[in-house]
């Protein structure tokens, strides 16, 4: 392991994957564990830390072999893995290979059934979660009534929606691409890797969402026959615009 210097308050520059994880299940390094979670995709994969994780709560690597030190230890890396299914739950939800061998893991091996049955709550909650969409925060707020043009048929007729009821569509459009975003995604340019298909996928999907967007408006004011079209198709995009902004959608 590599610090920044040899102060107290020094920090970890770098170090092996078998050191970082003897560090976050240190009791004394506490403050670093949320910025490994959020990081150690850049480095390994999920299996392969929960696969760590878990020969370290079978196998503690401890100089004094006492059943009270092993106890401490392997408490400590359930609460590695509570808070890792707690702020990170995706990364199980996205992968049911992943969620198996954990629950599994679970269920079979963790000795201590408090510790067990606190981690299995923890994630038949996470489960339920995903199976029952939260309708709360749309149910708590009073809807608009759209504003939709007399006539919604015939080539065009989208350009005579009022710019405020086509901004309000386009931001929820775009708000299931932005809140899909994982906070992973966005360390150390991940959307600009070679492997960046695999470690930002949802940054990649609002980035073309953006491009689509972009190359219709161009195409839309291109195929106009006129000056006088494109000035008002023009003049609509830039009130969409300008409502956009003013109500930071």
């Amino acid at each position: 392991i590599i610090y920044t210097s040899n102060l107290p308050d020094k920090k970890i520059k770098a170090a092996s994957l078998s050191r970082l994880i003897s560090e976050i299940i240190s009791p004394r390094q506490n403050e670093i564990l949320f910025e490994f979670l959020l990081t150690f995709r850049s480095f390994c994969s999920t299996s392969q830390l929960l696969s760590e994780m878990i020969n370290r709560y079978k196998e503690p690597k401890l100089e004094v072999s006492e059943e009270h030190e092993k106890r401490v230890y392997q408490f400590r890396v359930v609460m590695v893995l509570k808070q890792w299914v707690t702020e990170f739950w995706n990364d199980f939800a996205e992968d049911p290979k992943l969620l198996s061998t954990l629950t599994d893991f679970v269920q079979n091996s963790i000795s201590d059934s408090n510790l067990a049955n606190s981690l299995q709550s923890i994630i038949s909650k996470k489960v339920d979660s995903n199976s029952t969409p939260d309708v709360t925060s749309i149910n708590t707020v009073k809807q608009p009534a759209p504003l939709l043009p007399k006539k919604m048929e015939g080539e065009g007729w989208i350009f005579n929606v009022p710019a405020l009821e086509m901004a309000r569509q386009m931001a929820l459009i775009n708000y299931s691409y932005y809140n899909a975003v994982e906070a992973w995604e966005c360390v150390g340019l991940a959307w600009s890797k070679q492997d960046k298909e695999e470690k930002a996928p949802n940054i990649l999907s609002s980035i073309k969402r953006f491009n689509v967007v972009s190359n219709w408006v161009v195409t839309q004011i291109l195929k106009q026959s006129n000056s006088k079209k494109r000035i008002k198709l023009v003049s609509w995009f830039i009130d969409i615009a300008e409502v956009c902004f003013v109500n930071q959608y």
